[in-house]
């Protein structure tokens, strides 16, 4: 006599994931310069409303943007700000916890214009062109007063110190690594550096900002938390999409632990160990937002947002899967058929 029994499974799958970066499930904008509602000279106003900076040595605004709307929220955007390398112009934001990221992941993206490029092998002059940093946290002043191993973080537009010897810096990439001093680059690489009071960590990627005067792109850097920085590059900034990525890891057993300090954040240079402003921006900014934790791509301002994942059933409700297994006596697997739960 032969028997039979069905057995009824239903099921739900849901999956995303950044391939060879990990992204953070609880990233938050910790400040973002928009320079859309400033009314008040020398105040830039952060958008959350907690990290107002100041516009040194008066920058003027600029009605040339990147991108308007913004494709990740649709906001309008009108206004950048235009500093000038010869005037010393960038903006200065006083120390807060909450943007003292320490070894937690963070992302520092902005929409940037230069007006000029950094040059690569060069030497480090007070407001020279070694680099033209985005945004930096540094403590200052401190015991090594010309040098970075107190800064907490620094995003640029570098790919070569230049001037630092051996041993000075700890580059991520090994063919930098193997010979510092004659790795070729542009000097238009995207490039970030923390530091832990002993050592300075220089995240070196491929991606180059074009040499082309007064063009805006997208750049954004991710940290996160371990050993390894994500990069993007837009330069078509009207399709939506972000054009390039890459991501820098540092060797099996580089333990960074970035200092977690209260110095202040520069944006659109970096500082001097004695405080001094030096590789300033040239050129217009825009946009410029720190969150902590690793953003995905699809999460940078601009960048469309990611399709939301299409509806799953509940668990053996309506709408579910069905699949029907007639199993015979001995487990002999006798059909197999499909169908919906209604």
């Amino acid at each position: 006599m032969r028997s039979s029994f069905s057995l009824v499974l239903s099921f739900a799958l849901s999956l995303s994931c950044w391939l060879g970066f990990a992204a953070s499930a609880s990233a938050a904008t910790e400040a973002w310069y928009r320079f859309d509602n400033d009314t008040v000279a020398p105040v830039t106003e952060d958008e959350t409303g907690n990290h107002d900076g100041t516009l040194v040595n008066a920058p003027s605004p600029s009605a040339s943007v990147g991108q308007n709307p913004l494709a990740q929220n649709g906001a309008a955007n009108t206004t950048s700000m235009d500093l000038d390398l010869a005037s010393t112009q960038y903006v200065s934001v006083p120390h807060d916890a909450a943007l003292s990221f320490g070894g937690q992941p963070w992302t520092i993206e902005a929409f940037v214009a230069l007006a000029s490029f950094p040059t690569s092998p060069v030497a480090d002059p007070p407001f020279g062109t070694a680099g033209m940093w985005i945004a930096q946290k540094k403590e200052a002043p401190n015991p090594s007063n010309v040098t970075d191993y107190f800064q907490e973080y620094g995003f640029m537009i570098s790919g070569n110190r230049g001037n630092l010897a051996p041993g000075l810096v700890v580059y991520a990439r090994p063919d930098q690594q193997a010979d510092p001093e004659n790795y070729v680059t542009t000097g238009r690489e995207l490039q970030v550096e923390m530091a832990d009071g002993t050592d300075i960590f220089a995240f070196t990627s491929s991606l180059v900002v074009p040499a082309v005067p007064g063009q805006w792109v997208h750049v954004s850097a991710s940290y996160d938390g371990d050993r390894s920085v994500h990069f993007t590059l837009d330069v078509d900034l009207s399709d939506d999409a972000i054009d390039f990525s890459e991501t820098v890891t540092a060797p099996v057993g580089t333990v960074i632990n970035p200092i977690a300090g209260t110095g202040s954040v520069f944006i659109g240079g970096k500082k001097r160990g004695d405080g001094a402003p030096q590789q300033l921006m040239d050129g217009e900014i825009d946009e410029v937002r720190f969150s902590s934790g690793s953003l995905l791509e699809s999460e940078l301002l601009a960048a469309a947002p990611a399709a939301p994942p299409p509806s799953v059933p509940a668990l053996g409700g309506p709408g579910a899967g069905l699949l029907v297994l007639m199993i015979g006596a001995g487990g002999v697997l006798l059909a197999v058929r499909r169908g919906t739960i209604v």
